[in-house]
């Protein structure tokens, strides 16, 4: 199951060092074909996190595909001083091309210091629905600057000319 996730948290004073989603795969008749969790680092106050990845594999097509957010343990909760993006501010993409097996563009760092980037590509289907999505990691994006990149994404079913791009 190849999923895509986006996290608000409405909240403007505290954030989330660790959130925690769980990925429910079902058949027609509502038995559980398989289910899986990961996490999500860092959700700041009045943000949105959007994530990507490779979930639980099934030998066959779900009815249906459930995403749960776990409430998260009180210590998880804390000041938005606390976490060390606090301090950071966004980055952001820009000169977007999409093409049959790539998402490319550029990342914008307006911070003092090189940073490490997610960089999450969201397909939607013509209603809006979130159909799949991809992640890659960029390392070392130019402080002060842009950084190129290039997502891969080999013409998977769920590609669709409707896409996100958060960083």
């Amino acid at each position: 199951i190849q999923y895509a996730v986006i996290l608000e948290n409405p909240n403007t004073k505290l954030g989330v060092e660790l959130s925690e989603v769980r990925i429910t795969a079902k058949a027609e008749d509502g038995s559980i074909l398989a289910t899986e969790t990961f996490f999500v680092n860092e959700l700041l106050p009045g943000n949105i996190k959007a994530t990507a990845g490779q979930g639980p594999h099934v030998d066959e097509l779900p009815a249906s595909v459930d995403f749960e957010v776990i409430t998260p343990e009180e210590y998880f909760i804390v000041a938005a001083e606390s976490l060390p993006s606090y301090s950071q501010e966004a980055l952001t993409v820009e000169n977007l091309k999409a093409t049959s097996d790539s998402v490319t563009g550029e990342i914008v760092n307006p911070n003092e210091e090189n940073l490490d980037a997610e960089v999450v590509v969201v397909f939607r289907d013509d209603a809006g629905n979130i159909t799949a999505g991809d992640m890659t990691l960029v390392q070392s994006v130019s402080a002060n600057g842009k950084t190129p990149f290039e997502m891969k994404h080999y013409e998977y079913d769920f590609v669709t000319t409707t896409y996100e791009v958060y960083s």
